[in-house]
């Protein structure tokens, strides 16, 4: 079994870099045998230590937010001026003085 996050046997570890992404929200993809998740950031999480058949376990109960990206795509001509009008939102009507 690939140790990814390089804490084997160290649940201070674990928690550890569980907070290290919770804080700096980065973007993850989950991956599981048959699933990918989309772009996820860790919102949350709880954690119990339980023992099992002489085993003392580590259980995390991870909230997960999906991320969506988005972008506006913008088309310029060669001479530079753009395809579509710039869309500077609305206009704001000013007093002619004279």
């Amino acid at each position: 079994m690939k140790d990814s996050l390089g804490t084997a046997g160290d649940q201070r570890k674990v928690l550890k870099k569980l907070e290290q992404q919770r804080r700096e929200a980065n973007s993850l993809i989950l991956r599981m045998p048959g699933y990918k998740s989309s772009a996820v950031t860790l919102s949350g999480y709880e954690f119990d230590r339980t023992s099992q058949s002489g085993c003392d376990l580590l259980v995390v109960r991870m909230t997960l937010q999906e991320v969506r990206f988005g972008a506006k795509k913008r088309v310029v001509m060669k001479n530079g001026t753009p395809v579509e009008a710039d869309n500077m939102g609305e206009k704001i009507p000013q007093k002619v003085s004279g």
